[in-house]
């Protein structure tokens, strides 16, 4: 996973601020999330200091480093939010999926993910079904919701067609179309800011109306 992360990542020499305001550099590391300071002296041997807003960020050699070191890390939250035994029996692809999710949205972030944890868990257990409750659950706040009422997650606007991939990842050969296609329209419909595309304003983004035939 961690060759992924680098390329969904991609390295900005920069610091700059995420979509959350934080002061962010390299391949996704927050500079000012509990520990960084830690981190930059254990890996880097620098300080948050060394890296003011807008200033010199790290190399991509180093921004490596940096992840790499945080691995095991996002792997632990992962394994935890899932469970020990259903992460045991979870395949390759659909743990790597769950430690992306891990890295972006942190420990307390990805917690609050019930659904996808109930949906991977069911699929651990030898149900398929489940596979596709995690994926409708990482796509829409309230996926039970009729589908012109769904709203998408504020995850899912912001990792945008990765969260197209991480979806494949997890259905792996299971026969969804429809789940597949749901999640590919949605990513269509958001632009680049994270709204969805002719919508005024810039609030919730809303579910496709084109989509209701794919209700359940």
């Amino acid at each position: 996973e961690f060759k992924r992360l680098l390329k969904d990542e991609g390295h900005r020499p920069d610091v700059y601020e995420d979509t959350r305001g934080f002061r962010t550099t390299g391949y996704g590391f927050n500079l000012d999330k509990p520990g960084a300071e830690e981190i930059l002296q254990a890996v880097l041997g620098k300080s948050v200091s060394d890296f003011p807003l807008g200033g010199s960020g790290v190399s991509k050699e180093d921004a490596a480093k940096l992840l790499r070191y945080e691995m095991p890390h996002f792997v632990r939250d992962a394994r935890n939010f899932v469970g020990d035994e259903a992460w045991d029996n979870l395949d390759d692809q659909t743990r790597g999926a769950v430690v992306n999710m891990a890295f972006n949205l942190g420990r307390a972030g990805l917690g609050k993910f019930s659904g996808v944890q109930g949906g991977l868990q069911q699929a651990a257990s030898g149900d398929p079904e489940g596979r596709k409750k995690a994926v409708l659950n990482m796509l829409y706040q309230k996926p039970s919701l009729p589908v012109g009422e769904r709203e998408v997650t504020p995850y899912a606007s912001q990792v945008k067609r990765r969260m197209q991939r991480l979806a494949n990842r997890i259905l792996g050969d299971l026969p969804a179309h429809e789940v597949r296609e749901m999640v590919a329209r949605e990513m269509e419909l958001i632009d680049p800011r994270g709204r969805v595309a002719g919508m005024a304003g810039g609030g919730t983004v809303q579910a496709a109306r084109g989509l209701a035939a794919l209700g359940r």
